[in-house]
């Protein structure tokens, strides 16, 4: 069992994470229905490990995290959801 750390515990995004997450993530998408267009091409999602530094592509991510989650992958074992605070 992998345990996610809280949010402010979270590491910054390297440069190259945070641009491939603007490059892949749609922000005029909600992390719902990218989730239900695209969660089963996910075969580990790690993305939401960083804190990223537009306050918007950080909420974004972890939210569609949280919705990966419900229904992780065998490979990447179970994840336990971060703590409220």
């Amino acid at each position: 069992m992998m345990i996610m750390p809280n949010a402010d515990d979270r590491p910054p995004a390297p440069p190259d994470r945070e641009r491939d997450a603007r490059e892949l993530f749609p922000l005029d998408m909600t992390p719902e229905e990218y989730a239900a267009r695209h969660g089963h091409d996910w075969y580990c999602f790690s993305f939401d490990d960083y804190r990223y530094s537009d306050p918007a592509l950080d909420r974004w991510i972890q939210r569609l995290g949280d919705i990966l989650r419900k229904t992780p992958s065998p490979a990447c074992g179970e994840r336990v959801p971060r703590s409220a605070g």
